[in-house]
């Protein structure tokens, strides 16, 4: 990821995860976001600019270049998304 890609999200400590995350993962992501109220951001592996984005709240959205390609409320369980995360 390059220094404007980060500027472009406006996060700090972008992740860089070498595989899909787990429901393990993701609740942690979860965690951390609410911890620190902010959101939080991992970059997937398979994209140049494809991340996983968590905000405080618990809400996960994927982005695809910078661009919205799916969502999960924060009432969607960790394995939920996990599974989903990995037919895309």
């Amino acid at each position: 990821m390059t220094a404007n890609s980060a500027s472009r999200l406006q996060m700090h400590n972008v992740k860089n995860l070498d595989a899909s995350p787990t429901p393990d993962g993701i609740d942690q992501l979860r965690t951390e976001a609410q911890e620190h109220a902010e959101a939080v951001a991992a970059a997937l592996p398979w994209g140049s600019d494809t991340y996983l984005v968590v905000s405080p709240r618990g809400t996960c959205v994927l982005l695809d270049d910078f661009v919205t390609r799916d969502s999960w409320e924060p009432n969607k369980s960790s394995e939920t998304v996990a599974t989903e995360l990995q037919a895309t």
